[in-house]
């Protein structure tokens, strides 16, 4: 006799077991959202509408768990898709350091800095522990790009792309304070 429940616990353990960091990525946005410390949004980060009746949590990388992009159904399933054409599943199973590589050719980037400046951003990424994400924000807008242009290059909306920096500037101001004091 079929049994749901026993089948959905195995469905539920296999999957865990192939995918071991998005499970343990899951558990730990549902327990920041529990606690109160993430807020989920009212508007999808693509589309901004509320036609979805709930959005879903998208991690671009499993190693940052806390990074998500909150989407709706059918935008989810577009950036899966996107994702998938581009041979972007190796990743999902994964973490890698450095993953948005792939997405942003280099070819493409006008990097048009000053040495100094480029020496100050190197001194400021030796000092300061960001995200290969916060990097390439800090680096690109350096550049003169756009909070869009960024935002296209990373796939999010402009406001992602100012959280990213905002976080960016509290890590430096925390690195500071830490300083003067040691």
């Amino acid at each position: 006799m079929f049994d749901a429940i026993t089948y959905r616990k195995e469905y539920q353990d296999k999957y865990l077991e192939k995918y071991p960091y998005r499970g343990k990525a899951t558990r730990i946005v549902a327990y920041q959202i529990e606690q109160g410390n993430i807020v989920v949004p009212q508007k999808c980060f693509l589309c901004f509408t509320k036609e979805s009746k709930r959005l879903v949590g998208h991690h671009e990388n499993y190693a940052y768990p806390l990074e998500v992009d909150w989407l709706c159904d059918k935008c989810h399933k577009k950036r899966h898709d996107y994702l998938a054409s581009i041979g972007w599943v190796d990743y999902i199973k994964r973490p890698v350091e450095g993953h948005f590589s792939n997405m942003i050719q280099p070819e493409d980037l006008r990097y048009t800095l000053d040495s100094e400046v480029k020496d100050a951003i190197n001194s400021l990424f030796e000092k300061v522990n960001y995200t290969y994400r916060e990097k390439e924000v800090i680096k690109l807008r350096a550049a003169s790009y756009t909070l869009e242009e960024i935002g296209r290059i990373f796939r999010m909306c402009r406001e992602n792309v100012r959280c990213i920096l905002n976080r960016a500037e509290r890590k430096y101001d925390f690195y500071e304070k830490l300083s003067v004091h040691l």
